[in-house]
């Protein structure tokens, strides 16, 4: 996947959508269910990502039936909510999850593998601007809205293991799950082939090249 350059420097969250749209940047789908047989539900996931040099702009739109933002606080368990995710490596050694639930709680940490995680200090992962569609701050499930929105402005300077001066290549995937949702689903970007749920599998992370 190519991700667009957008030439401006300085750039609001709340600019994103309106810049992608601009920019005519197309939406990719999160749309394969690995696992069919025990966890079929596929809502309709799709984001739109550019970046400016500096920074990564994500946008993603998610239509499900049920909604749930349990996450207290930043760096709590997204994933068990409404969660939309971003994994990258940019060395092949360590990679990101940048995971983020639908009322704007974000999650960050880096490490070789699932079992060997460093969370980001609150300043790091606080230093990713939000903006979400969803006003509440704390639910338990509830039926959805006909669609929710959560837009990411990601400074390269989050990526705490690593000195990245200009964004070139990465591998990167990206999800959307919901632990303790009424139906629960793990779909991804790109096809994950093993038996069971696991997002923290690297080698099947997607190649993107930045614009």
């Amino acid at each position: 996947m190519i991700i667009p350059y957008i030439n401006k420097k300085k750039i609001a969250v709340t600019e994103i959508s309106d810049l992608l749209d601009r920019n005519e940047i197309a939406p990719q789908y999160i749309s394969t269910a690995n696992w069919p047989a025990e966890f079929p539900y596929t809502p309709d996931v799709r984001f739109r990502i550019a970046h400016n040099g500096s920074m990564i702009l994500l946008e993603y739109t998610v239509a499900e039936d049920y909604i749930r933002a349990m996450a207290k606080e930043d760096n709590g368990p997204v994933w068990e909510d409404s969660c939309v995710e971003m994994f990258i490596t940019f060395d092949n050694l360590n990679y990101y999850n940048i995971e983020c639930n639908c009322c704007g709680k974000v999650l960050l940490a880096c490490g070789p593998d699932r079992n060997n995680r460093t969370y980001s200090t609150p300043e790091c992962v606080g230093a990713i601007s939000r903006a979400t569609s969803i006003t509440d701050t704390q639910f338990d499930s509830c039926k959805a809205p006909d669609k929710w929105c959560v837009r990411l402005a990601i400074p390269v300077v989050i990526f705490f293991a690593d000195n990245i001066k200009n964004l070139m290549k990465a591998r990167a995937n990206f999800y959307k799950c919901g632990d303790k949702l009424p139906v629960p689903h793990f779909l991804s970007w790109k096809p994950i082939n093993v038996p069971a749920p696991d997002f923290h599998l690297p080698h099947f992370f997607g190649e993107v090249v930045f614009e």
